[in-house]
Formats: structure tokens, C-alpha cells, sequence
């Protein structure tokens, strides 16, 4: 009787690494909502974090009411190539550059100015340079006094549509 040589198992990288980056977003979104959810109750925050975490988002960054950012997801690493850490305390606006348009920038300053959620996109910078347009939709939290406090924006990278510029593209 002959025996069947033992063939090496088959793989298959690319179910792999499908099964892995869902365990990875999965892990992501958990981080975000536990931390979401300490925020909430250091900062007495009244806000439906189940119903945020529906927005689409690839990152989430908190923000003070003099927009400096107070905490980023794990999100924002590969979105912009910068660490959490590093953005901690700095104004978003060091993402922006030459081409990032001064009327969406005016537009998310008037609307948090007025303490109103906005819905927008702009050109935005990797740490390495590349442009990126980023939809971002903020939402403005308020704590139990109904008293807005902070931020919070959900960001995501975008195409950028046929022959638009952050300053023609509109959500």
C-alpha cells in the first residue's frame, strides 16, 4: 500500500488579513467607546454614545472649546501618519496647508464659534506631506447643565471628486 505524502497546509494571506483587519476595527471601535465613555463621565457629558459611534469615521478626535485637541483615536495614527500623543494639545489646524480652503476653514469656525455642528470636508496633510481630503462632522457635547464643553469630530479620508478642490467640494 502506498503511502500519500503529507502535502503542507494551504494559506490563504488574503482571508487572513481580512479576518484580521475586521478584529482590528472591532478593537478600535471598543477602545474608542470605552474611552468615550470615561470622557462622558469625567465631563459630566449627556450625549448618546451608541448613536455617535454610528457615524462613519476612520478616527475621532476630542477637542476643548478653544479646539485643542484634548484626545484622538488609535484612527488618527493611519489617517495622518501622526500619533495620538504627538496631536494631544494642538489645534487640528496642523493638518492643514497651502491648499486647504479658507472658506470651509471660516465655515468650522463660525459654526463652533456658535457652539452648532457642521458637516464638512478639507484638504488636510499627512505628516508626510500627502494630501488627503477629510470629511469631517462635528458635533458639539454639552454636560449636564447643557453647557457645551467640547467636541467632537468624526473623521474620515474621502476621494476627492474629478476636478474639485477642497474649495468646490461640498457635502
Amino acid at each position: 500500500m502506498k503511502r500519500k505524502k503529507k502535502q503542507p497546509p494551504k494559506m490563504f494571506p488574503l482571508l487572513c488579513w481580512d479576518i484580521a483587519a475586521q478584529g482590528m476595527q472591532k478593537l478600535y471601535t471598543n477602545q474608542e467607546v470605552r474611552m468615550l465613555t470615561t470622557l462622558a463621565a469625567r465631563f459630566d457629558w449627556k450625549i448618546d454614545i451608541p448613536q455617535l459611534m454610528q457615524k462613519p469615521h476612520e478616527a475621532i478626535v476630542v477637542t476643548d472649546l478653544q479646539q485643542r485637541i484634548y484626545w484622538a483615536s488609535p484612527g488618527f495614527l493611519s489617517m495622518t501618519g501622526y500619533t495620538p500623543t504627538f496631536a494631544k494639545n494642538k489645534r487640528p489646524v496642523f493638518l492643514q496647508g497651502r491648499n486647504t480652503s479658507t472658506a470651509t476653514r471660516a465655515a468650522i469656525r463660525q459654526a463652533i464659534a456658535g457652539r452648532q455642528p457642521i458637516r464638512a470636508a478639507l484638504m488636510n496633510y499627512r505628516k508626510d506631506g500627502t494630501e488627503y481630503l477629510c470629511e469631517v462632522d462635528i458635533v458639539p457635547i454639552s454636560n449636564s447643565k447643557n453647557t457645551v464643553t467640547h467636541f467632537v469630530a468624526f473623521e474620515r479620508e474621502v476621494p476627492v471628486p474629478p476636478e474639485a478642490t477642497d474649495a468646490s467640494f461640498s457635502l
